[in-house]
């Protein structure tokens, strides 16, 4: 049988790895972790994870091991950040573009639902906001297909994030790329379906059709659709209650040092628009 091991981590220099709880023992795959490339007749092929935590600075992270589609272990290593409390298995982390997909699997089943078309022309179901005219678009129309599948023709790929004090755009300002959104609206680059280009822009378009058709906020249709039903019920799309922002993991780079711009103790991380505008938050806590 097959097994895959998730894990999700965050960054800080020179922190002691500590398990998620002080009677629990480390379990065996943290001390017999292999190094990514193995030599014949090469000694010192092992990397332990708290070797690897201290190597690239990670303060902490939790794993869960996947067995034949079910959850058999699951373990929290380090802290949340410097000082900070320990890594849990149920603490929050901020997945950023891990949206991409699960916000797929919600249109997905809103499509075998009936409320969404995979193949119709998103400009016509759509109704406060319009992908801009292009030649690109003469007989190829964008469809919620090619925008799921990042081959419908949109960019940007990509956005940054919105530190502790600014101003969060709405969808509509991030759509057109107006303040207090970043200057980067959602046009169209080349033919829809004549290439794969990674595409948060298109995955806002969806995010948009999504709500419009429901009725919902897409922190709703996810959990609904995706969340609620797969058990993940610490997860969302929606920002941590000022109550659990202590617990939430830190948002760090790859120096160690924690991510510039997220400000207090309380928001330290930042609301990242990663294609679903909504960050994330997410806890490997399945049934």
């Amino acid at each position: 049988m097959n097994s895959l091991v998730v894990s999700m981590m965050t960054a800080f220099s020179g922190v002691t790895v500590q398990t998620a709880e002080a009677a629990q023992s480390i379990p065996a795959y943290a001390d017999t972790l292999r190094r990514a490339v193995v030599f014949e007749n090469e000694s010192g092929n092992k990397l332990s994870l708290a070797d690897r935590m201290e190597r690239w600075k990670v303060p902490g992270m939790s794993v869960a091991v996947i067995d034949n589609c079910k959850i058999v272990d699951r373990h929290g290593f380090g802290i949340t950040r410097k000082d900070g409390a320990k890594i849990q298995s149920d603490t929050l982390f901020q997945a950023a573009s891990v949206t991409k997909p699960v916000a797929a699997f919600a249109a997905l089943r809103l499509v075998d639902q009936g409320l969404l078309s995979l193949d119709s022309d998103v400009n016509v179901e759509l109704q406060s906001w319009k992908v801009p005219a292009s030649p690109f678009l003469e007989g190829h129309p964008i469809t919620l297909r090619g925008i799921l599948s990042h081959s419908a023709g949109l960019i940007p790929g990509g956005y940054g994030g919105y530190s502790h004090g600014e101003l969060i755009p709405t969808l509509l300002q991030t759509l057109n790329g107006v303040e207090p959104a970043r200057p980067k609206p959602v046009q169209v680059a080349y033919v829809p379906g004549s290439d794969w280009r990674y595409s948060g822009g298109g995955y806002l378009v969806a995010q948009l059709l999504m709500t419009e058709k429901t009725g919902q906020s897409f922190d709703k249709i996810v959990h609904d659709q995706v969340l609620k039903p797969t058990g993940m019920i610490r997860s969302g799309f929606a920002e941590p209650s000022a109550s659990a922002r202590a617990d939430v993991a830190a948002g760090h780079v790859a120096d160690g040092s924690m991510v510039p711009g997220a400000g207090t103790f309380t928001r330290s991380w930042l609301l990242l628009a990663c294609g679903a505008r909504h960050p994330i938050w997410l806890v490997l806590a399945w049934r």
